[in-house]
């Protein structure tokens, strides 16, 4: 592979990093369907093993074909559905911000490698959700697997089957092994996320922190967070000058109300404080907003309110769109709500950003699913009545839906 000669994969992400679950099924990337059928978890295999399973080394000679077979299919479906509803994907952005020297020689490592293997200082980052599904809030676009109060409030009501409330990364049996691979993977790459549940309520997490702390690469590592804001501990923010990086990806998906409404359990004064802290310390601080139903009409008091911290707005997430549940899904909102939503943002000045001006096209196409949208008015008013809370004393909107 030359320098002028650089054909990259149908996707970047196999070659440069490995995921798991909550529950520690493995996945090509972070957004990726899981198989919770096969043996690709933590408890049959460790990171570095799955890494060069025959699944990836399949996936890895599929993605340079630009084949999109059974298993991609499957696993990739949250970008197909978006790039065929004419909306940017992770897949795209991904393959624009890793054209870097390090990918090239990766690619090129396993175009000149009939066995398809990598190493792990080939790995630019990992997405391993090591600290499982432990949390402290209830979001209403989340799932069991990501938050152990919403496992434990779909158990108790009948929402949904779940086993047990609280999932973990790793087996007891297969925790040593376990840390290991993370320890050689830490010597070497660049990216570390931090990724649950909450990362500050974990009961591990001070044994996460120390080992990263005490890596011999800590220096050139940067270290990516995604917390709800409710928790920050002093420790973080004091050793944030000893890795490269410390970006506290703070995930607000609303401000006052309705971030207390969508993220419930917030109490928004609480994430204020913290992101001010955070902003006064020495790590970064950026922005991730789960879009959906809910907050598509009001990206603007988002932006409004990361512009009044001194935050580049371009420090956020704007397109990071909620697919599933599909009934949380903007595209299906009824057309009167999005013309509304259209019209408030006639005044709404975003300057130029990109990822923002492909979310706003949403609000411009028809509705999708009429049945989704039913779907989430149902499930809203199930929530509504457990929660003891009310979907129009926040979106008043929903009126005319809400019966």
């Amino acid at each position: 592979m030359t320098k002028n000669n650089k054909k990259m994969p149908w996707c970047i992400e196999p070659f440069i990093n490995i995921s798991h679950t909550t529950d520690g099924y493995y996945t090509p990337c972070c957004i990726a369907m899981p198989d919770k059928r096969s043996n690709r978890s933590t408890e049959f295999m460790s990171p570095l093993e799955y890494m060069n399973s025959d699944y990836m080394k399949k996936i890895r000679r599929d993605m340079l074909d630009h084949n999109i077979s059974k298993e991609i299919s499957t696993t990739c479906r949250s970008c197909i559905f978006n790039e065929k509803n004419g909306i940017q994907s992770r897949r795209q952005n991904q393959n624009i911000k890793y054209q870097n020297e390090n990918t090239f020689r990766t690619l090129e490592k396993i175009l000149n490698n009939d066995s398809n293997e990598l190493e792990s200082e080939d790995l630019q980052y990992v997405n391993l959700k090591i600290l499982g599904n432990i949390c402290n809030l209830k979001c209403i676009m989340c799932n069991p697997s990501s938050s152990s109060k919403i496992a434990a409030e779909y158990k108790k009501h009948g929402l949904a089957e779940v086993d047990k409330s609280i999932k973990t990364a790793y087996a007891d049996n297969s925790k040593e092994k376990y840390f290991n691979d993370v320890s050689v993977i830490l010597e070497s790459i660049d990216r570390f996320s931090l990724i649950g549940g909450e990362a500050f309520v974990h009961p591990d997490f001070d044994e996460i922190f120390d080992m990263l702390l005490t890596s011999k690469n800590v220096k050139n590592l940067e270290l990516f967070v995604i917390t709800n804001g409710t928790v920050l501990p002093q420790k973080v923010l004091d050793n944030a000058y000893k890795f490269r990086n410390v970006v506290l990806n703070f995930s607000i998906d609303g401000v006052g109300k309705r971030a207390e409404y969508i993220r419930n359990g917030t109490v928004w004064d609480v994430v204020d404080k913290n992101i001010t802290r955070a902003i006064a310390s020495d790590a970064l601080v950026a922005f991730t907003i789960a879009i959906q139903a809910l907050n598509i009409g009001y990206l603007d008091e988002i932006y409004n309110y990361i512009s009044s911290l001194g935050v580049d707005p371009s420090l956020a997430g704007w397109n990071n769109l909620v697919t599933h549940p599909k009934i949380y899904n903007a595209l299906n909102l009824p057309n009167k709500i999005k013309q509304g939503y259209t019209e408030k943002y006639l005044n709404f000045n975003y300057g130029n950003l990109p990822g923002l001006d492909n979310t706003m096209e949403i609000i411009n196409k028809p509705q999708s699913s009429a049945s989704e949208f039913e779907g989430f008015i149902k499930f809203t008013k199930q929530l509504d009545g457990i929660r003891n809370t009310n979907l129009l004393d926040v979106f008043p909107e929903f009126k005319e839906y809400y019966k």
